[in-house]
């Protein structure tokens, strides 16, 4: 069942990236105020969940923006729920285009 499978494979995801997130929330001695830093937390503040919702369907490492919201002292449940249905939407995407191509 596609839809089992994109939510298993979410799941996976955000327990993989909560390391990032975890490792960002006490980042301060070796994170500094890059233009990509200053990127996403432009994002977070002006979009907020929204804009983790988005980034998390783009086919981009999410571990840096773990690092980076975990730095901003975002709730974890802000960047956990928006990561595990951006995949989601993701994963399922795939695989209907998948079977689109493969005909099945």
């Amino acid at each position: 069942n596609l839809y089992v499978l994109s939510a298993v494979a979410s799941a996976g995801i955000v327990i993989n990236d909560t390391l990032a997130y975890i490792v960002g929330r006490n980042a301060d001695v070796f994170i500094q105020k890059s233009k990509k830093v200053l990127l996403v937390e432009r994002w977070v503040s002006k979009y907020g969940v929204f804009a983790l919702l988005a980034i998390s369907i783009l086919p981009i490492p999410y571990d840096f923006i773990g690092l980076i919201v975990g730095y901003l002292d975002l709730s974890f449940k802000k960047y956990a729920i928006p990561l595990f249905i951006g995949k989601f939407i993701r994963f399922v995407l795939i695989g209907l285009g998948a079977g689109l191509v493969l005909g099945t």
